[in-house]
């Protein structure tokens, strides 16, 4: 099995169900396919709405994992994000940042800092702190999602960065400007001017 990074979509669940579905009829639950496999049905259940249950999957893909030893990738980090998002939500706060901190750790370990996922995990290690009242670090996480999200393809346009935008604002934490491209940042409008290189002096 592949991994699907991100977040499967809902009609997704029923071919992860038969391959979750087809190992377990081998016998061939204690691997990293098995666990990648728990992995994405259980994403593809959140898609549809279904929280109760993706969340027990994400528990028995993490213990799944665990087994196999396939704990050093995204996989891995995405599950133990996933557990910590609902932990978080459900006003566990400290509990959630542990796990996030762990997915952080593996997430950097693969060079993943510029996806979507890095991106929504700072988000929601910002959200933890909001809610826990420490400041300094609501405003750490939350302007490295702005980086994060800005490095990937659309992602200023994706509704994780809308929502980010939102909870920034309700912790009165300045969204910085995005950074100038990359030929407006050597332009030196002087230097343009004394060369005739504007208005057809040339």
């Amino acid at each position: 099995a592949d991994y699907v990074p991100g977040r499967p979509g809902p009609d997704d669940a029923d071919s992860f169900a038969r391959e979750k579905a087809e190992l377990e009829a081998s016998g061939y639950t204690n691997g990293a396919e098995y666990a990648l496999a728990l992995t994405n049905l259980a994403a593809s259940l959140g898609a549809k709405g279904l929280e109760e249950e993706a969340l027990k999957l994400y528990h028995q893909a993490k213990a799944a994992h665990e087994r196999s030893g396939s704990t050093n990738g995204p996989a891995y980090a995405d599950t133990l994000q996933n557990i910590g998002d609902h932990l978080n939500e459900s006003g566990k706060h400290e509990e959630a940042m542990a796990l996030f901190e762990l997915a952080k750790h593996v997430y950097e370990s693969v060079a993943w800092q510029e996806t979507m996922s890095y991106a929504v995990l700072l988000h929601n290690m910002g959200l933890a702190s909001f809610r826990q009242g420490k400041r300094l670090d609501t405003e750490k996480y939350y302007l490295g999602a702005v980086h994060s999200y800005r490095a990937v393809l659309l992602g200023e346009e994706s509704p994780q960065f809308e929502e980010l935008l939102r909870h920034m604002d309700e912790a009165d934490v300045q969204v910085p400007s995005p950074p100038p491209s990359p030929r407006l940042a050597g332009f030196d409008l002087v230097d343009a001017l004394r060369q005739g290189k504007l208005n057809g002096l040339d």
